[in-house]
């Protein structure tokens, strides 16, 4: 069974519908972040001061994502069902209260922990 990802955020803040079909997500990395990953020489990030904008999840087992504003989507970590389901309660708080966060992000690509301030 192939993962599926979240669909592309609008380019605008309005909610206002357009002609055009919304796909995937908009963000791409930096250049220099995107070499240094596949040189594997990124490790463990700790980024702060974030705030998450949009939520994702679909029916199936531990995949979640949140949209943190300026970074794109970020998928969370997959290793138990307790901490997909404490990360998305912790995203879902921050997105609702539009609390700033701080969070641990990992070679592979994916959030491992969240405080929300």
């Amino acid at each position: 069974m192939s993962e599926s990802k979240p669909e592309k955020l609008p380019e605008s803040s309005s909610l206002s519908s357009t002609s055009q079909d919304v796909v995937g997500p908009t963000a791409q990395p930096p250049a220099a972040a995107l070499a240094a990953a596949e040189s594997g020489g990124i490790g463990t990030v700790w980024v702060g001061g974030k705030k998450v904008n949009a939520l994702w999840s679909i029916n199936e087992n531990r995949n979640s994502w949140i949209g943190v504003a300026g970074v794109g989507w970020l998928k969370l970590a997959n290793n138990s069902d307790s901490a997909i389901v404490a990360l998305t309660v912790l995203g879902a708080n921050a997105k609702l209260t539009q609390g700033t966060v701080s969070y641990r992000q990992e070679s592979d690509n994916m959030i491992h922990e969240i405080y929300v301030w």
